[in-house]
C-alpha cells in the first residue's frame, strides 16, 4: 500500500553543535535543525572526497526552530554511485545547529544510522547541563526517592560557581562552571552531585560519610557520580581545575565552600577524602560486585590496589562502614 512504512530505524540523540561531520555517500540522509527560537540560521554543507578533493558548498537557511531533511545527491548533483567521502555541516556564523545523518547501502537497500558527528569543541553548554543534571538527578532519586522534585537553575554570571538554594530542592550552576569543565561530563556530574549532597543533608537531617558538611557532600557527590554512570575519579579533575583558579580574585564564587586558610592544601585533602570514600564503599560486602563490574568495564588496566577493583578482598583492616547505624540513607 502506498505510504505504508517498510523500514524503521532508531538512533542516538544528538546535541546542538557548532560543527557536525559525517561519512558520506550519495544516498546519505541528512536532517538539519535550528534550535534558536528567535533567529533564522544559515547552515553550510561542505563535501570532501576521500582523497581530499572538494566538491563545493551548499547552504540551507532555516527559520527559527525550523528543520529540513534531504539526501546528499539532491544538493550535490552529479555524484557517482561509488562516491565516498565526508560532509561537514556548520552554521555560517558562530552559532549552533542540530544535525543527524543516516546512510543507505545501494546494493542491499539497507538503511543504517551513524555515530553522532558532533565535532567542534566547545559543545552547547546548556544542553550538556540538562543532560548531566537529568542523569545525576535519577541517581539521587535512587538514594532518596523524595528528591524527585529537585530542579536546576542555570546562571549566566561570569563567575565559576554552583550552590544549593535554601529551599532544599534547587541547585544553581553557572555556565562558567560548565565551560571550565567542557571536556568532561563526569567532572560536571561531580559538581552537581556535590550540591545534591547538600540537598540530601537538608532533607534527611544527617550526614552520611563525615561530620564536615563539605567533605560529606564531596563523598555523596562521588557516590552519585558512580550511580549515574560517570567516572568518580573525575572529582580529582574538578579540584585540580578549581585549584588553578583559586589564586585569581573574582574567578571562583562560593563553589565548594569552607576551603580553609590554604585552599591548595584543602583541595589535596578533599581529593584524599574522595579516594577514601571509594575505598570504604568498595570494601562493603554489598558493593564488592558493583565495584568489580565497574572496574572491569571502565578501568580494567588500573592497579588492583586502587578502588573499584576486580572484587578482591583487602587483607588489611577493613574501613568502618560510612553509613550511620540503623536505617541507611543510601540504599
Amino acid at each position: 500500500m502506498y505510504g505504508k512504512p517498510t523500514n524503521a530505524v532508531t538512533a542516538q540523540g544528538t546535541a546542538a553543535t557548532s560543527m557536525y561531520k559525517s561519512i558520506a555517500n550519495p544516498r546519505l540522509g541528512i536532517s538539519v535543525a535550528n534550535p534558536d527560537r528567535f533567529r533564522s540560521l544559515t547552515v553550510s554543507l561542505t563535501l570532501t572526497g576521500r582523497e581530499g578533493q572538494q566538491y563545493g558548498e551548499h547552504r540551507v537557511t532555516l527559520p527559527p526552530r525550523g528543520h529540513t531533511a534531504f539526501n546528499l545527491f539532491q544538493v550535490f548533483r552529479g555524484l557517482s554511485d561509488g562516491f565516498t567521502g565526508t560532509v561537514t555541516i556548520s552554521p555560517t556564523e558562530p552559532r549552533y545547529c542540530v544535525a543527524w545523518t543516516m546512510s543507505a547501502d545501494v546494493d542491499t537497500g539497507l538503511f543504517y544510522t551513524l555515530p553522532s558527528g558532533n565535532y567542534r569543541w566547545p559543545p552547547s553548554q546548556k544542553e550538556r547541563l540538562q543532560l548531566v543534571f537529568s542523569k545525576v538527578k535519577d541517581a539521587a532519586v535512587q538514594v532518596v526517592p523524595e528528591l524527585s522534585n529537585i530542579k536546576m537553575e542555570i546562571g549566566e554570571e561570569k563567575q565559576i560557581n554552583a550552590y544549593a538554594l535554601p529551599d532544599a530542592r534547587t541547585i544553581r550552576i553557572n555556565l562558567a562552571t560548565a565551560e571550565m569543565m567542557a571536556d568532561s561530563d563526569s567532572e560536571l556530574a561531580f559538581v552537581m552531585g556535590h550540591e545534591m549532597g547538600h540537598i540530601i543533608q537538608a532533607r534527611t537531617g544527617q550526614y552520611v560519610f563525615s561530620t564536615n558538611p563539605e567533605l560529606d557532600a564531596d563523598a555523596l557527590g562521588t557516590w552519585l557520580v558512580f550511580i549515574a554512570g560517570y567516572d568518580p575519579y573525575a572529582a580529582a579533575g574538578v579540584f585540580g581545575k578549581l585549584q588553578m583558579g583559586s589564586g585569581t580574585p573574582g574567578l571562583l564564587g562560593e563553589i565548594f565552600r569552607e576551603l580553609g586558610v590554604d585552599p591548595h592544601k584543602s583541595f589535596a585533602g578533599r581529593i584524599d577524602n574522595v579516594l577514601a570514600t571509594l575505598n570504604d564503599v568498595c570494601s562493603m560486602n554489598e558493593m564488592v560486585a558493583a565495584c568489580a563490574g565497574y572496574k572491569s568495564g571502565i578501568h580494567p588496566h588500573f592497579p588492583s590496589i586502587l578502588p573499584l577493583a576486580h572484587g578482591e578482598r583487602r587483607s588489611a583492616k577493613r574501613a568502618p562502614s560510612p553509613f550511620p547505624p540503623g536505617d541507611r540513607v543510601l540504599r
